[in-house]
């Protein structure tokens, strides 16, 4: 019985040290054996053989108990001859062995009764509990850094307007390998990965930021009956402006590039890479007042190398931890882009004379700020509370425009590789043996 007890206790150390042992797989020859009954049933068995010799020595015990008595001379009749431990219920025996102080029968009617409590005691002792476990693993990398060659057609804009503008609407997370403001380098992820498995490695990350601000300054004029503008400054001087007909509608929204010179921006940059000026117009419903508002936005691009943390149930990116600076040569940071982020929403200039993709270069234009008004609009207050509300539009715009530019992200600055090799650590429920 000690011994048992001693081997319980290693068995117990190891299970608290190691998170249990391992379980085979599945035998189909044992299929019809539960998992329950066989952890319920072997350790009784250990008991039995215990609980057999104490019960026997308790009743070999109890016999020779009054012939002791009598050996000892100048005992009772009641106490030697009379007493009959053997057809004593077990309580009874505990306490006229307890009165007579007949006290190695006492003890060991104890016992014996405590191991009566062993065997059902005996099937809590063995659990089969899932348990999280680390394995190191290889996967295969999908993509790498680079510039997309087919950027151009602004197919990855495209999608990411569609998908920025049903998130904001439908409250979707991020997709695949996105995660607030971050996209990685794509993987192949491990095939059945096993419950509630997660994932992270070493790769790069880049990490877009929207730089949005709300206008310090803010003026709207209206020129003419049919022309007016909407001129705003940021704290840091950048300034936008807008020109418009507010006859075409109560309610009018669009981006237009800020001014490079007033954000310190050569003035022959690009148009794809010049902040945004996100502008909204409104015709209050109570009194008929024309408001408006308006965002500028200076979107960067930095690539770094990070460890990354997948859930391998959906291929969502749970956490990014920057590491240090990718420094590797690469036509993003380096090449003709020289680390400029494409603003992906003024796109016309490279659309060219292809009617099909200006027509995606319009419909990412307009779809940024769109989402940000129709949203706006479903605010049971009132759109009029919105525009009242001086942060409102930089919150939705923010929001919206950050998760666009890490989405055209994930397309636009990976190309695909050869399959690199990379070591990773898959964590997921494990059925192990746990001693309690």
């Amino acid at each position: 019985m000690i011994l048992l007890g001693i081997l319980i206790q290693v068995a117990l150390h190891f299970s608290i040290k190691n998170d249990g042992y391992p379980v085979p797989p599945p035998s189909p020859a044992l299929s019809w054996l539960s998992t329950s009954f066989l952890t319920g049933f072997f350790p009784t068995l250990l008991i039995a053989p215990i609980a057999y010799m104490w019960h026997v020595t308790d009743w070999a015990l109890r016999w020779f108990q009054p012939y002791v008595s009598m050996a000892k001379g100048d005992a009772k009749a009641e106490d030697s001859v009379l007493l009959d431990y053997i057809a004593m219920n077990k309580l009874f025996g505990i306490w006229h062995s307890y009165r007579r102080k007949h006290w190695l029968v006492f003890v060991t009617m104890v016992i014996g009764f405590t191991t009566n409590l062993f065997q059902p005691l005996a099937g809590a002792v063995l659990s089969v509990k899932p348990i999280p476990r680390p394995q190191n693993i290889t996967v295969k990398s999908t993509t790498t850094i680079g510039l997309s060659p087919d950027v151009n057609d602004l197919n990855a804009f495209f999608a990411a307007a569609g998908f920025s503008e049903a998130a904001a609407f439908q409250g979707l997370p991020d997709p695949p390998f996105v995660h607030e403001g971050w996209a990685a380098a794509q993987i192949e992820p491990p095939k059945s990965p096993g419950l509630n498995a997660s994932l992270q490695w070493n790769t790069t990350g880049l990490q877009t930021q929207a730089n949005c601000a709300t206008a310090n300054s803010l003026n709207f004029t209206l020129i003419s009956t049919d022309s007016a503008s909407i001129q705003a400054s940021m704290p840091n001087g950048c300034t936008g402006s807008v020109t418009f007909n507010p006859l075409s509608a109560d309610q009018q929204y669009g981006s237009s590039p800020a001014d490079p010179t007033t954000c310190g921006i050569d003035k022959n940059t690009p148009q794809q890479f010049l902040p945004v000026f996100f502008w909204f117009y409104h015709m209050r419903d109570d009194v008929k007042q024309p408001q408006a508002r308006g965002v500028i936005c200076q979107p960067t691009i930095k690539v770094f190398n990070a460890q990354v943390f997948l859930d391998l149930s959906n291929s969502n990116i749970t956490n990014v931890t920057l590491i240090d600076e990718y420094t590797t040569a690469n036509n993003v940071t380096g090449g003709d882009l020289q680390g400029r982020a494409f603003n992906a929403v003024l796109l016309d200039s490279l659309a060219g004379n292809n009617s099909f993709i200006q027509a995606r270069a319009t419909s990412v234009r307009a779809g940024i700020p769109g989402a940000a008004f129709r949203l706006a609009s479903q605010d049971p207050r009132g759109l009029d509370a919105e525009f009242d509300d001086e942060t409102a539009f930089f919150r939705m715009i923010n929001k919206i425009y950050t998760q666009h530019l890490s989405v055209s992200a994930k397309s636009i600055y990976f190309v695909p590789n050869t399959g690199e090799e990379l070591s990773a650590i898959k964590t997921s429920l494990t059925d192990r043996l746990i001693v309690e």
